[in-house]
């Protein structure tokens, strides 16, 4: 048997293999492998190893290798001026590139559009070591807008932030656009516009022979693509900041902004970005390049842990809790822009008084303070030791005279209120406890200003009491707020719950 003829293609730290067939190169899968070795599927994974390592050795030729970085840079080193000028940016026009690019968040007279945009664009730089954290992130946001103006604007966004299209590796070529435009109606429905229409790899020497090139740490603009070309560009995507409009719905959930919000747009800035769109590359290359291999991950776990401290514990006896990935979203957004400005700040790109603006916008988009009217009091609570004292002397006085004097025999099948009785040298109205929340309950909502309570189960009734004995205004017994006492002579202390409150608190003569 002749060998197989394989391209060994090597993509960051994955290895992928392809192999010759009649037609072209495929992907070289166990299935194909499995015709070459025998008994292939039966191996343990060990075996299966072992035997493909002989069999690439001694049964295929490797016609081709290439390798290419699987994080591309998005604009080159030097600065492209036109006029064929071009140099290595200096810190002014680093600085200069920072104004514009963070001006681009009062493009839209709604801030929450450019925000929400420039925050998905600069997470974007490092999005392969924040989905490292975060598996299911989505760093997608969709826009809706029958505005041609809305294509123009995000068009200058895109290719002021990704200049870049080609790129060289070692014995391939990488093609990729940021600007992925989808016709708005397939010529041929057998053969719509995939992927490799806009992003390719080719290998050098082999013809017809293209393979998609994932976007990583970079921004990409689709247009007008449909939910099955959405879902077909998803996993290349995945590891990039993706803006997607006017496209069908994919698998994933992006964040959304509608007409509405890109209603109003500033042309006059709109076209300085478009001028100074080398400069704004140049910047955003600066905070791509920002942070080493494991910098960059210590970074993202940062990032990661700020963006959780917005989302605090309701209890800390929960082993595993997680947030609502789309509500992280936004959190995580928040805190790297914010480091982004505070990186600007701290070597000298930016103005101080200018990063507290952006700070303090960025909060009212992504964290703002909640709105409670002054005129809005809110009520206070049925347990407070003044709303409870001050509803049990009127249910004393109002019921008076179905109170059992102190002495005489509570008797179950009679109705009365309460008793009076002395407990340790100590004068209580004793009620017993069904009778005392049923009560309760009703003079409550009578109050103005005071929440309702619920005193319908015995758990309740505890939160409801234990604040109060703690503070002596009801008897507790030991750390139990819920008392118990032998109200009906019976021999079954242990049987009876009842609320016990000092007659003294509740202004009645003990005489």
């Amino acid at each position: 048997m002749d060998k197989a003829k394989i391209i060994k293609f090597h993509r960051g730290e994955v290895t992928e293999y392809f192999i010759k067939t009649k037609e072209d190169f495929v992907p070289l899968t166990d299935r194909i492998i499995a015709k070459y070795i025998p008994r292939y599927p039966d191996f343990s994974d060990k075996a299966k190893k072992r035997e493909w390592r002989k069999w690439i050795k001694s049964g295929a030729e490797i016609v081709r290798e290439a390798e290419v970085d699987s994080c591309l840079p998005n604009s080159r080193r030097k600065m492209r001026l036109g006029n064929g000028q071009k140099r290595r940016p200096t810190r002014e026009d680093l600085a200069k590139g920072a104004g514009f690019l963070l001006e681009g968040t009062h493009l839209w007279t709604d801030l929450v559009s450019g925000y929400y945009i420039l925050s998905t664009i600069v997470a974007g730089c490092h999005a392969r070591a924040l989905r490292q954290q975060f598996p299911s992130l989505c760093l997608m946001l969709s826009l809706r807008s029958d505005s041609t103006e809305t294509e123009k604007i995000l068009r200058h966004i895109v290719h002021a932030a990704v200049p870049r299209k080609k790129w060289k590796g070692d014995g391939c070529v990488v093609r990729r656009s940021p600007i992925l435009k989808y016709p708005a109606f397939d010529n041929d429905p057998l053969t719509p516009t995939k992927l490799l229409s806009f992003s390719q790899i080719t290998i050098r020497g082999v013809k017809k022979f293209p393979i998609p090139c994932a976007y990583e740490d970079t921004a990409a603009l689709l247009i007008g693509a449909k939910s099955h070309q959405v879902r077909e560009a998803e996993p290349y995507i995945q590891n990039a900041a993706a803006i997607l409009l006017n496209c069908g719905r994919g698998d994933q959930s992006p964040l959304r902004l509608t007409s509405k919000n890109l209603e109003g747009y500033d042309p006059e800035l709109l076209d300085q970005i478009a001028q100074n769109a080398p400069y704004i590359a140049a910047v955003l290359r600066w905070w791509w390049a920002r942070y080493a291999d494991k910098e960059e991950s210590a970074w993202a776990q940062e990032m990661a842990s700020r963006a959780k401290k917005a989302f605090p514990l309701a209890d800390k006896r929960f082993v595993r809790l997680e947030v609502d990935p789309k509500e992280l979203r936004p959190q995580l957004l928040y805190q790297v822009l914010g480091d982004f400005i505070d990186q600007l700040e701290l070597h000298g790109l930016l103005p101080a008084e200018q990063a507290d603006l952006y700070r303090k916008e960025a909060a009212g988009v992504f964290s703002p303070a909640p709105s409670v009217p002054d005129s809005v009091v809110l009520p206070r609570q049925a347990n407070e030791p003044e709303v409870f004292l001050d509803a049990m002397r009127k249910l004393v006085a109002e019921h008076s005279n179905s109170i059992v004097p102190d002495g005489a025999r509570c008797v179950k099948s009679q109705k009365f209120f309460g008793a009076w009785r002395t407990i340790s040298d100590v004068r209580y109205l004793v009620m017993e406890e069904g009778t005392w929340a049923k009560q309760f309950a009703k003079a409550i909502k009578l109050l103005d200003g005071v929440a309702p309570c619920d005193l319908t189960k015995g758990p309740q009734r505890s939160r409801f009491l234990r604040p109060l004995g703690e503070q002596g205004i009801t008897k507790m017994r030991g750390d139990d707020p819920r008392y118990r006492y032998d109200l009906f002579e019976a021999g079954k202390r242990d049987k009876t719950y009842v609320v016990a409150i000092p007659a003294d608190l509740l202004q009645i003569p003990t005489t």
